[in-house]
């Protein structure tokens, strides 16, 4: 059985502005200030990170839980209305048909490996139609460290879909920054580097994956690769 994990932001969708409007109105909504953003990573970082690192450029110090769970749950809120009115929404060069392809293939475990959190996750991806071809996953909500989400996607696949067996050779992440090849090869599986994010073909090959690829849109050839 053939485990493939996708990454969302800049794999498989974009959401153009609406995360960061969504973000930012959550921030000053419950926190009572503007966020200070100088600095703070947000491509390839998980949600976690980018709460925390945010926080500490705004306030020099960690969100409380109580902090952290609300504007959580507003941000959640507030993304599902901006995503539907973003004009720079879009699915990805190929996305829909391959993962049209690959669902209907024996031997495919579909599965997310996303710093997203997963509450924020059917925003991200129901516009676009693909909710339907993911069952499981591993989220930012179950870590900051994407490795870590990368086990739990694994784990939770095996899971649903009954795997008797998985080898670390049978996975392959498919991602578009050098953090999802990173944390893939330090758990020991594949991976597939996409540029249609923000890196360059030579930034996400020095990170070491087994190929990149411009975008998903030659479905046979990504199908090939796969080895399925």
């Amino acid at each position: 059985m053939r485990i493939i994990l996708f990454d969302i932001d800049g794999t498989l969708i974009t959401a153009g502005k609406a995360p960061r409007r969504a973000f930012t109105q959550a921030f000053q909504e419950v926190l009572g200030v503007v966020p200070v953003t100088a600095g703070v990573r947000t491509h390839g970082a998980t949600d976690p990170q980018i709460r925390h690192d945010t926080a500490m450029s705004t306030f020099g110090r960690s969100l409380t839980d109580s902090e952290y769970a609300r504007f959580n749950a507003r941000y959640v809120e507030l993304l599902y209305r901006e995503i539907e009115c973003e004009a720079e929404y879009q699915v990805m060069p190929g996305v829909g048909d391959l993962l049209e392809t690959l669902s209907q293939r024996e031997g495919v475990a579909l599965g997310l490996q996303t710093g997203n959190l997963e509450e924020a996750v059917p925003a991200k991806l129901n516009r676009g139609g693909l909710t339907r071809y993911f069952a499981c996953g591993g989220f930012g909500t179950d870590s900051s460290s994407r490795p870590e989400i990368i086990r739990t996607a694994i784990a939770r696949t095996i899971d649903a879909y009954q795997i008797a067996s998985a080898q670390q050779t049978d996975v392959i992440v498919i991602g578009d920054a050098p953090q999802d090849v990173g944390a893939a090869m330090e758990v020991g599986v594949r991976s597939i580097a996409v540029t249609t994010g923000v890196y360059s073909a030579k930034e996400l090959a020095a990170a070491g994956p087994c190929t990149v690829l411009a975008d998903l849109s030659d479905v046979q050839g990504v199908i090939s690769l796969l080895g399925v």
